[in-house]
């Protein structure tokens, strides 16, 4: 990551000139936000520059932890209700106590004061309290490796098959939600979402990727071309045949979490190399 602070006045012409080019292209307001961190992002070489700190954006100069919160306030100050938008990267599934719960990762949020647990669907104050240390921290670790992996991927959505691979992420969590979950059709996205980030990676490199729904021969053909070992225990919590979409290959509520999150582990791994 580029750690050079940007001036004030520097960012402000920037953010103009990019807005202006973002209108031509006929981007809707709300999705401008969006669109020009990407683009910042790009220009700036700032790995991640949605993750905001508490350092008032009203300052000289901006370093690469502030951008997100920068970019979100002119944007606000700009165009105030109308550059309001659903700024949530996903949501993410996880087991807890017997049951399937849910987390909401933000777009833009302020790491340093944020209430991770808040994100939590559902999570009452109640039961809240009752959380162990260990669960808190599990849950914590689950949102990290979440905001990770949905940023890293939505940077780099204009490779091919990458949107695609968000998509098959999204439709895992879907898959488990209540009252009539599918986890068999759950785990089948987190392989499919899994299958193009490492096709992504492969086509980066000007190849094409082979046929096959065998993670293990994917990531060889990507390692091959210089992508950073795939953890083969990953691949493997992930792996299925299709009889899991149609209830022939029996998973479990838990099977199908697993298989998601390490999807979202892999997905992370891969989407910085590409």
């Amino acid at each position: 990551m580029d750690t050079t602070n940007i001036p004030r006045s520097e960012f402000l012409v920037l953010i103009s000139a990019i807005d202006a080019l973002l209108e031509t292209k006929g981007v809707s307001i709300p999705h401008r936000p969006l669109e020009a961190a990407n683009e910042i992002s790009r220009q700036l070489g700032i790995q991640s520059p949605f993750a905001i700190t508490n350092r008032p954006s009203n300052t000289d100069s901006y370093g690469p932890g502030e951008i997100g919160r920068a970019i979100y306030e002119w944007y606000l100050e700009r165009y105030g209700d109308k550059a309001k938008y659903n700024m949530d990267l996903g949501r993410v599934a996880f087991w807890l106590r017997g049951d399937v719960w849910f987390i909401r990762i933000p777009l833009i949020f302020d790491w340093a004061n944020a209430d991770l647990l808040s994100f939590i669907d559902g999570l009452t104050p109640s039961f809240r309290r009752e959380l162990t240390t260990n669960e808190t921290d599990e849950m914590k670790k689950v949102f990290r490796l979440s905001y990770e992996a949905f940023t890293y991927m939505l940077m780099k959505e204009a490779a091919i098959y990458v949107s695609e691979s968000r998509s098959d992420h999204r439709s895992a969590v879907d898959c488990l939600n209540p009252p009539n979950p599918h986890p068999g059709q759950s785990k089948w996205a987190s392989l499919q979402a899994t299958e193009k980030i490492v096709k992504a990676f492969t086509t980066s490199k000007k190849q094409r990727p082979n046929f096959t729904h065998d993670l293990i021969k994917l990531a060889r053909e990507a390692e091959a071309l210089g992508l950073n070992p795939i953890d083969r225990n990953l691949l493997a919590q992930i792996q299925c045949t299709p009889k899991a979409r149609y209830g022939e290959e029996l998973i479990s509520l838990q099977e199908a979490i697993r298989a998601h999150l390490s999807a979202l582990h892999v997905s992370a791994l891969v989407a910085v190399q590409i």
